[in-house]
């Protein structure tokens, strides 16, 4: 991410949540939470260092989701799992051009 910010510092960069996936044992989704702990983590840490115009995001997709969003396999999504976390990315995508100034036409 320093990298891509070095590129381009009016560029938002968000770093989405790992996803639950019901088909897995207690000792995955212990990981998976650790891991977007320490994601999230490295996210505030990234903000306060080198982020000074508040662009760098953790989009935490995890609310939106539960076990009925997947399919059959327990990993998938089905379509109304892909549309929620379709949606929760709009969201911040909006977020973010909002926060845009705005060309003025003449």
């Amino acid at each position: 991410m320093k990298q891509i910010r070095e590129m381009n510092d009016s560029i938002d960069i968000g770093v989405m949540s790992v996803l639950p996936r019901p088909r897995e044992n207690g000792e995955y989704e212990k990981m998976r939470l650790r891991v977007n702990e320490r994601v999230c983590e490295e996210v505030h840490k990234m903000q306060n260092e080198i982020d000074s115009k508040g662009r760098v995001h953790f989009v935490d997709v995890e609310q939106e989701l539960n076990a009925s969003m997947f399919e059959k396999d327990g990993v998938h999504m089905n379509r109304e799992g892909n549309w929620k976390v379709g949606k929760r990315v709009i969201q911040w995508l909006a977020y973010c051009a909002a926060k845009q100034p705005r060309e003025r036409k003449e």
